[in-house]
């Protein structure tokens, strides 16, 4: 096992192809859901049951952000897949990857100001099943 930095991790946009200079991605929870089953009859605390499906989740990413030369982000643009391949790990030739059918939910230009490089947010928002693919020798 090789645990490190995020150093290297990289994104594609599988149709729309769309790039930017990621400076953090940041996974928020897959989601199952649950149901209140609790009752009339109910003792002390309530109880669950567990969903059907699975919220994938969405992802938020900064970016560097000029807007002169910068594009926006595929806003409109149907499902794709979107790749995260990790920075490979000593002793393999490819880095893991997560990968699943989503989309741009929301953009944010970000703040403007005199000392600091200037950044824009992103949220993916995950439509599928997510496939994790360990880096290969």
């Amino acid at each position: 096992m090789s645990i490190g930095t995020g150093h290297g991790t990289t994104i594609a946009f599988g149709t729309s192809g769309f790039t930017a200079l990621f400076r953090a991605m940041d996974f928020g929870d897959m989601d199952r859901g649950e149901h209140d089953s609790s009752h009339l009859e109910t003792v002390d605390f309530r109880t669950f049951i567990p969903g059907d499906l699975t919220n994938p989740g969405e992802l938020d990413c900064t970016m560097l952000y000029d807007p002169d030369t910068s594009t926006l982000p595929p806003l409109n643009a149907d499902p794709e897949t979107i790749t995260l391949t990790y920075k490979t790990p000593s002793g393999k030739s490819t880095g893991p990857t997560f990968a699943c059918s989503g989309f741009i939910k929301g953009f944010r230009p970000g703040q403007i100001n005199s000392d600091g490089m200037q950044e824009a947010k992103a949220k993916i928002k995950w439509s599928g099943t997510p496939t994790l693919t360990a880096g290969t020798v």
